[in-house]
């Protein structure tokens, strides 16, 4: 009890000493429609002291101290200064200021309360610089100590230095702080006061032109994250705001699509190594274990328009199925990028078919002329086909090409457009997303691992990656499951939990729990659950850009009247006085026996019959 005593005084230690010694501003572009926009800059004014910065990016934080950084020399007292920067990809630096000669010791502890690194050494009067190594991406408190002083810091890393470890830089007065904090984004070298009124104003690159955000006029005393809203709404067929191109490893360039609210490559991938730059082979054969890349119909000269053919363990890399929305699956994708799930290739078609636009005749799912391509297809005269009048296709500028496919030979070039999804139907065949020359739908189909088809990757928007527990102490009215959040998006997670319905896939608009916030695993319990009934439960997690869940799993909640005849049910008698015993199956009540009359309840006849009739 006394640790635990210890370390919850600790953070409150450490969030009061964060809170008295800077403020944390975290900016983030926001369209018409709360999408994500990258920033170019924004414009921070501070009326109350009468100075303007401007921040540019990449940075989208500014950390302004109430002691300027050109008085680090003048602090008086025992100081921990903030460590900046703050976020940090691995390595940060700090200061302590001491007022005289002593022992001083620094600890950092995780958010459970485990010490990763400690520092120990007898340091003179003055300030000093440290720099901390951290290797796994979560929040951390650092704590400093000298005879009875004592200050703590929290400290939010996102990156991994490869140890965990702090290191003495030097003293202020002969590697001043100043001069290194000076190169650090984002650190105003401004006087700040809790309290003082502000103004932010962000500028951002929205299809083609730079573009103000509203502006916000607040008095500041706390951090906290700064939306700044961009009145523009996303342009279906435009290039995607602030990603209107991509690049892969091998430098190809490819242009984006904005559909909906999904950002899509324009372009079928032609990449020959994954991110990493691990390259990928050119197959002569097929496999289900190997990772191999196929010219269209055997042909080099068709890879710049068509992309290559890849099999599935080409497009998966090393990740498992998913069928979560956003994947959360990299795979074969640029940085930024993932393959998508067979959830999000239904969110585009469910999409596109609520569009009249971009739908074809009376048919609502007639929907494939819009996304193929005006070239490359097949002839057909059936109507809103594909192949039929070819110059009124790709509505939606996906400009999907007929690549055909490759399985020990090459097939029906031309003819149709097959592309990769993430997720595995419960036969571990992968789902894939087919148009065909003479159809006007998109097809949903299964497929072979060993198949190679296009690929089509969309843009990582910002939203958590989770994954969702295994069911177990089912009980009749209760289970426990969980999930674990291995991705904030980028922004913080600040909720997190299950959702349950007998529906396929819940949301949190049913059932759920509230389980914490931030990154790592947690535990669900589910409770007011029916006897019997079967239930489909997933994980979510929800940050300022929107929810996110995680494969859906299902489970029944058992009746202990299972096998037992059913209650005030236990035989049945039919029309001719046959006696049939009963039994409970979760919420249902069977028949033991199988059915033996010769009539119907009404009495009339069922003749024995000697042919067969239809």
């Amino acid at each position: 009890m006394k640790k635990i005593n210890t370390f919850l005084l600790f953070i409150l230690m450490s969030l009061f000493g964060f809170a008295q010694q800077q403020v944390t501003l975290t900016f983030t572009g926001r369209d018409a429609n709360n999408h994500f926009i990258p920033l170019n800059r924004v414009v921070i004014s501070n009326f109350t002291k009468g100075w303007q910065e401007t921040i540019y990016y990449p940075d989208t934080i500014l950390v302004m101290s109430s002691v300027g950084i050109e008085d680090y020399g003048k602090v008086e007292g025992f100081t921990l200064s903030q460590n900046m920067p703050n976020p940090f990809d691995g390595a940060s630096d700090f200061s302590l200021c001491l007022p005289k000669e002593g022992q001083v010791s620094m600890d950092v502890y995780d958010l459970n309360g485990k010490k990763i690194t400690s520092y120990n050494n007898t340091l003179s009067a003055g300030c000093h610089v440290f720099r901390v190594l951290l290797s796994t991406a979560q929040s951390y408190f650092l704590t400093a100590r000298s005879g009875n002083d004592q200050a703590s810091i929290k400290m939010v890393n996102t990156g991994n230095s490869g140890s965990n470890a702090i290191h003495y830089v030097g003293e202020a007065n002969r590697q001043p702080i100043a001069v290194e904090l000076s190169n650090t984004k984002g650190q105003s070298q401004h006087s700040f006061t809790p309290g003082d009124r502000m103004e932010y104003v962000g500028y951002a690159t929205i299809y083609g032109q730079e573009v103000e955000s509203q502006t916000i006029i607040l008095t500041q005393y706390e951090s906290e994250e700064i939306r700044l809203q961009f009145d523009v709404a996303p342009l279906d067929g435009q290039p995607c705001s602030g990603a209107s191109t991509l690049t892969d490893v091998d430098g190809n360039v490819y242009n984006t699509v904005q559909i909906g609210q999904q950002c899509w490559m324009k372009e079928n991938l032609r990449t020959t190594k994954y991110a990493d730059g691990t390259d990928i082979s050119l197959g002569s054969s097929t496999s289900t274990t190997t990772a191999y890349r196929y010219y269209p119909n055997g042909s080099s000269s068709n890879a710049a328009t068509y992309g290559y053919l890849y099999n599935w363990p080409a497009v998966m890399g090393n990740d498992s199925s998913s069928s979560r929305n956003p994947s959360g699956v990299q795979g074969i994708c640029p940085n930024g990028w993932h393959v998508p799930s067979a959830a999000e290739w239904n969110l585009q078609d469910d999409y596109l078919s609520s569009q009249s636009q971009y739908v074809c005749g009376s048919g609502e799912d007639y929907v494939a002329k819009a996304m193929a391509s005006t070239t490359g297809w097949d002839s057909s005269t059936e109507d809103c086909a594909v192949g039929n009048n070819h110059s009124t296709n790709n509505a939606t500028g996906f400009t999907a090409f007929p690549a055909g496919s490759y399985y020990g030979s090459y097939l029906s070039f031309g003819n149709y457009a097959n592309f990769w999804s993430t997720t595995q139907d419960s036969g571990q065949y992968p789902y894939i997303r087919e148009l065909y020359y003479d159809v006007p739908f998109v097809y949903y189909d299964y497929s072979y691992m060993s198949y190679g088809y296009s690929v089509r990757c969309i843009k990582d928007d910002g939203r958590p990656v989770v994954t969702t527990s295994a069911v177990t102490n089912i009980t009749t009215n209760s289970a426990t499951c969980g999930g674990s959040v291995i991705d904030d998006g980028g922004f913080n997670v600040t909720a997190r939990g299950v959702c349950w319905s007998t529906s396929q896939y819940p949301t949190i608009s049913d059932s759920h729990t509230t389980d914490g916030t931030g990154t790592g695993s947690y535990t669900s319990n589910l409770t007011g659950l029916t006897v019997g009934a079967t239930y489909y439960v997933r994980a979510y997690a929800t940050n300022s850009i929107g929810t996110a869940y995680g494969d859906p799993i299902y489970f029944g909640v058992p009746n202990p009247n299972d096998g037992q005849p059913c209650s005030n049910a236990a035989t049945l008698t039919d029309v001719d006085g046959n006696v049939y015993n009963t039994v409970q199956i979760g919420q249902q009540c069977w028949m033991k026996e199988n059915l033996r009359t010769t009539k119907y309840a009404d009495n009339t006849t069922i003749p024995m019959g000697s042919t067969l009739s239809y």
